[in-house]
Protein backbone atom coordinates (compact mmCIF):
# COMPACT_ATOMS: atom_id res chain seq x y z
CA UNK A 1 0.00 0.00 0.00
CA UNK A 2 1.28 3.73 -0.52
CA UNK A 3 2.21 6.04 2.18
CA UNK A 4 -0.44 7.33 4.19
CA UNK A 5 -3.26 4.88 2.75
CA UNK A 6 -5.13 2.96 5.25
CA UNK A 7 -7.08 -0.35 4.98
CA UNK A 8 -9.98 2.01 5.02
CA UNK A 9 -8.81 3.65 1.88
CA UNK A 10 -7.75 1.51 -0.52
CA UNK A 11 -9.86 -0.31 -3.27
CA UNK A 12 -9.14 -3.41 -2.78
CA UNK A 13 -10.12 -5.13 -6.52
CA UNK A 14 -7.94 -1.80 -7.86
CA UNK A 15 -4.75 -2.57 -5.65
CA UNK A 16 -4.70 -6.34 -6.57
CA UNK A 17 -5.41 -5.14 -10.25
CA UNK A 18 -2.14 -3.05 -10.32
CA UNK A 19 0.25 -5.35 -7.99
CA UNK A 20 -0.60 -7.82 -10.55
CA UNK A 21 -0.07 -5.72 -13.21
CA UNK A 22 3.15 -4.55 -11.72
CA UNK A 23 4.31 -8.62 -10.94
CA UNK A 24 3.95 -9.49 -14.78
CA UNK A 25 6.20 -6.96 -15.84
CA UNK A 26 9.13 -8.41 -17.67
CA UNK A 27 12.20 -7.28 -15.93
CA UNK A 28 14.34 -4.47 -17.73
CA UNK A 29 17.04 -5.61 -20.17
CA UNK A 30 20.47 -4.92 -19.82
CA UNK A 31 20.89 -1.17 -20.69
CA UNK A 32 24.81 -1.38 -22.11
CA UNK A 33 26.00 -3.15 -24.75
CA UNK A 34 26.37 -6.64 -25.36
CA UNK A 35 29.04 -9.06 -27.35
CA UNK A 36 26.96 -12.06 -28.41
CA UNK A 37 29.82 -13.86 -28.99
CA UNK A 38 31.21 -13.95 -25.27
CA UNK A 39 27.61 -14.15 -24.19
CA UNK A 40 27.56 -17.19 -26.18
CA UNK A 41 30.78 -19.09 -24.92
CA UNK A 42 29.75 -17.60 -21.54
CA UNK A 43 26.63 -19.91 -21.49
CA UNK A 44 28.36 -23.07 -22.52
CA UNK A 45 30.80 -22.34 -19.48
CA UNK A 46 27.43 -21.47 -17.27
CA UNK A 47 25.79 -24.91 -18.33
CA UNK A 48 29.26 -26.16 -17.33
CA UNK A 49 29.81 -24.71 -13.79
CA UNK A 50 26.79 -23.20 -12.61
CA UNK A 51 28.79 -20.07 -11.98
CA UNK A 52 26.40 -16.98 -10.73
CA UNK A 53 28.58 -14.72 -9.41
CA UNK A 54 30.29 -12.17 -9.62
CA UNK A 55 33.90 -11.05 -10.68
CA UNK A 56 35.64 -10.82 -7.32
CA UNK A 57 34.00 -14.32 -6.46
CA UNK A 58 35.34 -16.13 -9.75
CA UNK A 59 38.55 -14.88 -8.80
CA UNK A 60 40.83 -17.56 -6.04
CA UNK A 61 40.19 -16.66 -2.93
CA UNK A 62 43.40 -15.13 -2.20
CA UNK A 63 42.64 -12.50 -4.76
CA UNK A 64 39.66 -11.38 -4.01
CA UNK A 65 39.54 -7.96 -1.87
CA UNK A 66 40.28 -8.11 1.85
CA UNK A 67 38.70 -4.86 3.02
CA UNK A 68 35.97 -3.03 0.86
CA UNK A 69 32.88 -0.47 0.97
CA UNK A 70 29.56 -1.69 1.07
CA UNK A 71 26.38 0.95 1.20
CA UNK A 72 27.77 2.83 -2.14
CA UNK A 73 24.24 2.39 -4.63
CA UNK A 74 26.74 3.08 -7.68
CA UNK A 75 26.44 -0.01 -10.21
CA UNK A 76 29.56 -1.40 -12.16
CA UNK A 77 28.42 -2.56 -15.50
CA UNK A 78 32.08 -4.20 -15.71
CA UNK A 79 32.17 -6.60 -12.57
CA UNK A 80 28.10 -6.64 -12.23
CA UNK A 81 27.99 -5.68 -9.06
CA UNK A 82 28.50 -1.85 -6.89
CA UNK A 83 31.34 -0.32 -6.71
CA UNK A 84 33.39 -1.13 -3.70
CA UNK A 85 36.05 0.79 -3.75
CA UNK A 86 37.52 4.77 -4.20
CA UNK A 87 36.85 7.93 -2.62
CA UNK A 88 32.58 8.04 -3.47
CA UNK A 89 32.43 4.20 -1.91
CA UNK A 90 34.85 5.29 1.34
CA UNK A 91 32.40 8.49 1.58
CA UNK A 92 28.88 7.01 1.21
CA UNK A 93 29.92 2.79 2.57
CA UNK A 94 30.84 1.43 5.77
CA UNK A 95 34.25 -0.76 5.81
CA UNK A 96 34.01 -4.39 5.51
CA UNK A 97 37.12 -6.09 6.58
CA UNK A 98 37.28 -9.71 5.77
CA UNK A 99 39.87 -10.26 9.06
CA UNK A 100 37.33 -9.62 11.03
CA UNK A 101 35.70 -12.52 12.35
CA UNK A 102 32.36 -13.40 10.53
CA UNK A 103 33.33 -11.53 7.57
CA UNK A 104 35.00 -13.82 5.20
CA UNK A 105 35.61 -13.15 1.55
CA UNK A 106 36.16 -17.09 0.72
CA UNK A 107 32.45 -18.15 -0.60
CA UNK A 108 32.51 -20.97 -2.88
CA UNK A 109 35.20 -21.75 -5.46
CA UNK A 110 33.81 -22.51 -8.52
CA UNK A 111 34.64 -20.57 -11.75
CA UNK A 112 38.12 -19.67 -9.96
CA UNK A 113 40.02 -22.12 -12.07
CA UNK A 114 38.44 -20.41 -15.48
CA UNK A 115 40.67 -17.79 -17.76
CA UNK A 116 39.84 -14.27 -16.87
CA UNK A 117 39.06 -14.70 -20.47
CA UNK A 118 36.11 -17.48 -19.89
CA UNK A 119 35.13 -15.07 -16.75
CA UNK A 120 34.80 -12.25 -19.17
CA UNK A 121 32.58 -14.34 -21.44
CA UNK A 122 30.48 -15.75 -18.67
CA UNK A 123 29.81 -12.45 -17.20
CA UNK A 124 29.15 -11.38 -20.28
CA UNK A 125 25.92 -14.13 -20.58
CA UNK A 126 24.86 -13.26 -17.26
CA UNK A 127 24.19 -9.46 -18.64
CA UNK A 128 21.60 -11.29 -20.59
CA UNK A 129 19.69 -12.56 -17.96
Amino acid sequence: MAIGATPDSVIIPNFNRVTQFVRELPPPKYPNPIDPAKAQRGWAIFESQCAACLWDLLQPVEKRPKKFYKGYNVYDFDNLGFVHDGPQAQAVGFLLDTSVQGNSNEGHLYGTQLSDDQKRDLMELLKTF
